[in-house]
Order: structure tokens, then C-alpha cells, then sequence
């Protein structure tokens, strides 16, 4: 029975499309940061119900020191982005040396490789998502 149950599993074109991958998955590593505001992790969160003043979308800023910063946005566009991140992390605290966040469009555009080179900064992306591997 074991052998027939195997067998049709193998042949099972639904069961081989979502069988999890039998690829060595790479250790995780821990990121070293050594003094507050060195690197900042920021990420983007939404949409959300939209509230009365309009926002859907928030950007989380944080590191070492857990310190959050909360910023409702009106849209995800890449400059209302970079606003934020002038106005809430740069101007407040000050230049991080690097900003570590995924590989978005928002995160990757022209405006915010602009800002960040012209600003000194160093962006530091995630790994892709492979949603397919992660079955």
C-alpha cells in the first residue's frame, strides 16, 4: 500500500505543484549594526482603510535602538516616500549610513537612488520573495 500510495503521489501533478522544494535553504544571518541610526530598516504597510485625512499607507522606520517611526501616507509613490523619510527619519535624527528595506518598486526608484546617493546614504535591500519556493 505504501508503494502505490508513493507512487501515485509522484504522478500527481497538483501534489508535485505545491510539494515544497527539497533545495538546502541558506542559514539566516544576523545583521551587526553598532551604534543608533547606523542602519535603518523601513518598510512599506497598507493599504489600509482609508482614514479622514485620506492615508492608506504607512512607513515604519526602526533599528537597533527599536525606536519606530509611524508615518501615514497619502498614496505609495516613490516621492511621498522619500518625503517621509526626509521628514520623519533625516531631519529628525539625522542620516542614517544605510537603509535596509525590500526590493518594492517605491524602494528601488530613480528618486530615492537620487536622494540617498546625494544624501551620503547607502541602501542595503532584502532578498527577492519567491512565492513559488515557499510552497
Amino acid at each position: 500500500m505504501r508503494q502505490t500510495l508513493s507512487h501515485r503521489l509522484q504522478e500527481c501533478q497538483t501534489c508535485q505543484s505545491i510539494k515544497p522544494s527539497q533545495q538546502n535553504v541558506g542559514y539566516l544571518n544576523p545583521i551587526q549594526v553598532a551604534a543608533p541610526f547606523e542602519l535603518v530598516g523601513w518598510d512599506l504597510m497598507g493599504p489600509f482603510p482609508t482614514s479622514m485625512s485620506g492615508n492608506r499607507y504607512m512607513v515604519i522606520a526602526k533599528y537597533l535602538t527599536k525606536w519606530c517611526e509611524a508615518t501615514p501616507l497619502l498614496d505609495s509613490t516613490a516621492s511621498t516616500i522619500a518625503l517621509a523619510l526626509l521628514h520623519k527619519v533625516i531631519f529628525q535624527h539625522g542620516c542614517p549610513q544605510k537603509l535596509l528595506s525590500d526590493q518594492g518598486k517605491q524602494f528601488t526608484s530613480q528618486v530615492l537612488q537620487i536622494l540617498t546617493s546625494f544624501l551620503g546614504v547607502q541602501q542595503v535591500f532584502t532578498s527577492p520573495y519567491h512565492p513559488r519556493r515557499m510552497a
